[in-house]
């Protein structure tokens, strides 16, 4: 019972914080922008919560790619500020490209795309392959 217990206040827990988040699914610019704050905070699995991959890849595809992330924050000085842009967005194909610049710790900067596309529901996902 007390497992019961934890693993639904564990889901109600999760379900206030992407909520508190302000992430609005139906936005590309919202879910980039939490794609981008999880990025900058190294939460991987965050990131990956919100993509078009399947519940059971995304944990395996956040341990992938998670000493890769942690390693580059290190080498650089971890991300001190990103920039969200504009989202150009393709309504017939629904996909978006949304540029993120990112500035490091060390005063480099990048700016890359974040690409979504919209699933069955409408909402907006991060695309996680390539």
């Amino acid at each position: 019972m007390k497992k019961v217990f934890f693993a639904i206040a564990a889901s109600l827990m999760m379900l206030a914080a992407m909520t508190s988040c302000g992430v609005d699914k139906n936005d590309p610019l919202s879910v980039a922008d939490a794609a981008a704050k999880c990025i900058k905070n190294q939460d991987i699995e965050g990131y990956f919560e919100l993509s078009d991959a399947k519940p059971e890849e995304q944990q395996q595809l956040a341990a992938l790619v998670k000493d890769k992330v942690v390693k580059e924050h290190e080498r650089k000085g971890g991300i001190k500020s990103y920039e969200i842009g504009e989202a150009d967005i393709n309504e017939e194909r629904g996909t978006a490209h949304v540029q993120v610049k990112l500035v490091y710790g060390n005063g480099e900067e990048s700016n890359d795309p974040i690409r979504l596309k919209r699933d069955d529901n409408g909402d907006w996902k991060v695309v996680a392959g390539k």
